[in-house]
């Protein structure tokens, strides 16, 4: 189905399939459909109600098939790349020198090397190069030894070609900031990967002082409440109700 197909359905007041309608736009931002539309789900998929009719009209004309192709029309970053990588380290890696994961359309299209069946995802470089110290700090240690550790990138993980590589995986365990760009990446990676779980650390009082991000705005922290409350992050919700600001994901590192 091409995205004419699924943008009539929508005007019909049919079911979709989001996840494919999703694909099919390559928006940068995965959840930048958000703002043009509001789902709701029926037995059959989707009814998506049409928020932004300026920007839902304009995927009608958008014939960029690459993102050459929308280079040459001023339009580029609104297209994925058709190539994207993923770091990963685990025990079997040399000491801060990752696997490269490269994806494109056909999928992975660099060598593999023996995975294992969960991962986590960790948002910020700092962290995941010192993936052992940070997941002894937090109380996890037992996921050192069998767990492959992947580099996100902030949102670069959530790119299409990425979420088809962590299908890969039995598990997925999301280590991010506490604040309203990590919940986001949590929740879309929640909603394309099956089995997928927030890392929180085991004792969150051990890191209570470290609430020192201030939201940009107090729309901003509720939206990050809202979020979290929606993923059923009871405990950090009420942490973030608490404290009234976020936690950076390297507070967490020894």
């Amino acid at each position: 189905m091409n995205v004419n197909d699924y943008l009539s359905k929508i005007e019909e007041g049919l079911p979709i399939n989001l996840k494919g309608f999703i694909e099919k736009l390559r928006l940068k931002d995965p959840e930048q459909w958000m703002s043009i539309y509001k789902a709701k789900r029926v037995s059959k998929g989707h009814v998506l109600k049409v928020l932004d009719e300026e920007r839902h009209t304009s995927f009608y004309t958008k014939d960029i098939s690459s993102r050459t192709d929308g280079a040459k029309q001023g339009k580029s970053h609104a297209i994925n790349t058709s190539f994207s990588h993923i770091l990963l380290l685990n025990t079997t890696s040399f000491p801060n020198t990752p696997y490269v994961i490269v994806s494109s359309e056909g999928g992975v299209i660099s060598s593999l090397p023996k995975l294992n069946d969960q991962a986590v995802v960790i948002e910020n470089i700092e962290n995941f190069y010192r993936y052992m110290s940070f997941m002894e700090s937090i109380g996890r240690e037992e996921l050192i030894e069998h767990t492959d550790f992947l580099f996100g990138a902030g949102t670069q993980i959530n790119n299409s070609l990425n979420l088809k590589f962590l299908t890969n995986y039995k598990r997925i365990y999301v280590a991010g900031d506490l604040d309203l760009g990590g919940l986001k990446i949590f929740r879309t990676l929640a909603m394309n990967v099956s089995d997928c779980h927030w890392l929180s650390p085991v004792d969150w009082g051990k890191f209570e002082a470290f609430f020192n991000l201030k939201p940009k705005s107090v729309s901003e922290w509720r939206q990050a409440i809202s979020i979290a409350s929606e993923l059923n992050l009871e405990q950090e919700k009420q942490l973030l109700h608490t404290h009234r600001a976020f936690l950076e994901q390297e507070a967490l590192l020894p």
